[in-house]
């Protein structure tokens, strides 16, 4: 559920769907347990009562997201709201100084880990 592609090494296998909004509840649906961002995927894992992790960045999980029901991981030197609109219309206009925002450390991405893995 992104606006840009991610390369991956040759042989790591990773689901590319072609899909809008609305194809993504199915394959959220299929799914044991939901990992993603503060974005429209956590709000269809939530109706849909799958448990997960939502990675929040520069929005506040108090305002988006369900801290009662997920497991919330909070980038901690995140300071800017600049939210990504859903909609293509709209994109070029957001604001991009937080494009490198979710980039992570290798400690960082060892704590989301086992931050999971214990919820799950």
């Amino acid at each position: 559920m992104a606006e840009q592609q991610f390369h991956m090494q040759e042989d790591t296998y990773t689901l590319k769907p072609n899909a809008d909004v609305r194809m993504w509840v199915p394959f959220i649906d299929a799914a044991d347990y939901f990992i993603g961002v503060d974005s429209v995927g956590q709000h269809m894992a939530r109706a849909l009562g799958k448990p997960g992790t939502v990675i929040v960045g520069s929005t506040f999980a108090i305002n988006t997201t369900y801290p009662d029901y997920f497991n919330i991981i909070e980038k901690k030197d995140a300071k800017k709201y600049s939210p990504i609109r859903i909609s293509n219309l709209e994109s070029h206009l957001a604001d991009r100084a937080n494009d490198t925002l979710m980039d992570f450390s290798d400690e960082e991405i060892n704590v989301m880990y086992n931050s999971i893995v214990k919820d799950i």
